[in-house]
């Protein structure tokens, strides 16, 4: 089991050393989802797995180890897989209610980090299912476009990892329907 992290170092730390444990995951999805280690947090007292990572358990894995005295129960484990498809934003609310989150927003926030939930299709009354959905924790640059993601893909069955985006780049990605539901918004993060 890993040690928990020192709440004094800064959240750039934290979310850094949690990362640093999810080297070597893939993606996988359903049963096939692992967690690095037992960990305090999401992965001992709520997930039903404890080697392989899809987007929203990779963000709710971060999450409850950067911040491991925040309100991790059943109810926002399972609003951070979006158990209701009703409830598109869940995650972003569930990181609020878990008091990791300060605000839900739309907007850039330089030099904050944030945990990001982008829908090409976030509709659930129009016929067809959710789609085109993806969890991310970024890093808005403190000047520019630019921003840090850490996330866990399905490219190349990458699993986690690190990249670099456009904030227009990361909001073009998201834009197929055009419909107000659809695009990218984010809950920022405590520090």
């Amino acid at each position: 089991m890993f040690s928990p992290i020192d709440r004094s170092s800064s959240l750039e730390t934290r979310i850094r050393i949690a990362a640093s444990y999810t080297l070597g995951f893939r993606y996988g999805t359903g049963a096939s989802v692992r967690f690095p280690s037992p960990y305090p947090g999401v992965t001992v007292e709520i997930s039903p797995y404890s080697s392989q990572i899809d987007c929203s358990s990779f963000t709710a894995w971060i999450l409850s180890v950067v911040y491991p005295d925040a309100n991790w129960d059943k109810k926002t484990y399972q609003d951070m897989q979006i158990f209701d498809a009703a409830r598109p934003w869940s995650p972003l609310e569930a990181a609020k209610r878990a008091g990791v989150a300060t605000e839900i927003s739309q907007e850039p926030a330089p030099g904050r980090w944030a945990l990001c939930q982008a829908w090409k299709d976030a509709r659930t009354d129009d016929g067809d299912p959710l789609g085109g959905g993806h969890a991310r924790l970024i890093r808005f640059d403190e000047e520019g476009d630019g921003v840090l993601v850490l996330d866990s893909s399905t490219r190349s069955s990458r699993g986690p990892g690190w990249s670099r985006i456009t904030w227009g780049k990361l909001k073009d990605l998201y834009r197929e329907d055009a419909d107000e539901e659809d695009g990218v918004r984010f809950a920022l993060l405590k520090g």
